[in-house]
């Protein structure tokens, strides 16, 4: 026990010689968070590039067929069909922008139509006057293609009681932020670190020792446990003191959330430096995996964002699936469904990265 508390204080004070691990692991995120707080972290509401609509049929006739394709063929509303409950259930966590319900009895006897039922969220303020607008045009021109005289189709606008309160695009962005702040941390916190180390020939030493690498491997990890710990309470201590950024759901739940993004993380981060016997090229190369991570995951906008064809892309990242998780957590919408899809994928990328770093990892 003596030995590896020994073996950690080593390790602690080789991570703070490294002024390039340090800044990338404090000062780069709070810097991040700093610059894009100062733009966008007043009341103004993030803007939506896309509204995610749920849509529900009650009808399932061919009339009622034809007006969802309808909705389908706008580009900027992207259908969720489903459970009415479930949708609404999303709409009201703030997952939808809007619910589309087709009545039963859709077409009536007289050639008219039952009104469409629109449910929205009265605190998306910014949203409701573009999504109102654009679907009142919809219906026109649905009106207009029906008949040239009397209207036959009808929209029913109806609130439903949020569950949260509107969000600002800071309030959006730091999560994003502090996942990022995670990956940089296993990267040049442990890829750059472990790769000095082995220039500097302080890897031998341990060569000729009997310790395993296990223990050298797990000491490093508990390491930067507590360094991602400390970076993270530093910026949620920063973004709530100078912008008022809360963390709304449970504590516990971020801990698990930053844990396994943390070893997925850091597995990725002995993979890089497993061989690598410069701490310059172990540098170049995790830039090469943080660079298009940091704006492709969805760090500062959302992927729904992105063009069609970077998408995929975006969603075959460990990052994309951290912030997915670190957000929900953050405005207190976890459940256990939601987070289950990121913490699995996560888990894999770390056994994965793992796997491949005991293998390769090399001593000189």
């Amino acid at each position: 026990m003596r030995k590896f508390i020994n073996l950690l204080m080593v390790h602690n004070n080789l991570f703070f010689r490294e002024k390039q691990a340090v800044f990338w692991n404090f000062l780069f995120p709070l810097f991040l968070i700093l610059f894009f707080g100062m733009i966008f972290g007043g009341d103004s509401s993030f803007g939506n590039f896309s509204l995610s609509v749920g849509y529900v049929d009650l009808d399932r006739s061919d009339a009622s067929k034809q007006f969802g394709q309808i909705f389908e063929m706008v580009p900027v509303i992207k259908i969720k069909k489903g459970d009415r409950k479930e949708l609404e259930a999303r709409l009201r966590r703030g997952k939808l922008n809007y619910l589309i319900i087709i009545p039963e009895n859709f077409k009536l006897g007289d050639g008219t139509y039952k009104p469409i039922e629109l449910k929205y969220d009265p605190q998306q303020v910014n949203t409701n006057q573009i999504g109102f607008s654009m679907f009142d045009q919809i219906i026109y021109r649905m009106n207009r293609y029906l008949s040239d005289t009397e209207p036959m189709v009808s929209l029913k606008k109806s609130p439903v009681e949020a569950v949260k309160t509107r969000v600002r695009y800071i309030d959006w962005l730091v999560p994003g932020i502090l996942a990022m702040s995670l990956l940089s941390a296993a990267l040049f916190g442990i890829g750059v670190v472990i790769a000095s180390e082995r220039e500097k020939g302080q890897l031998r030493r341990f060569a000729v020792t009997p310790l395993p690498k296990s223990v050298y491997i797990s000491t490093q990890t508990l390491q930067r446990f507590f360094i991602a710990v400390l970076q993270a309470l530093v910026i949620i201590f920063v973004s709530l003191l100078v912008f008022n950024v809360k963390m709304k759901g449970s504590w516990l739940m971020l801990l698990v959330v930053v844990c396994v993004g943390l070893l997925a993380f850091s597995a990725l981060g002995y993979a890089l430096a497993a061989r690598v016997k410069k701490a310059q090229t172990t540098a170049a190369v995790a830039n090469v995996f943080f660079l298009p991570m940091m704006f492709l995951s969805g760090v500062y906008f959302p992927i729904e964002a992105m063009p069609s064809y970077l998408q995929p892309v975006a969603k075959a990242l460990p990052l994309t699936y951290l912030n997915d998780a670190v957000r929900l957590v953050y405005a207190g919408n976890e459940t256990f469904k939601d987070l289950l899809l990121p913490l699995v994928i996560l888990s894999a990328w770390f056994i994965a990265c793992f796997i491949i770093a005991v293998k390769m990892f090399v001593w000189e």
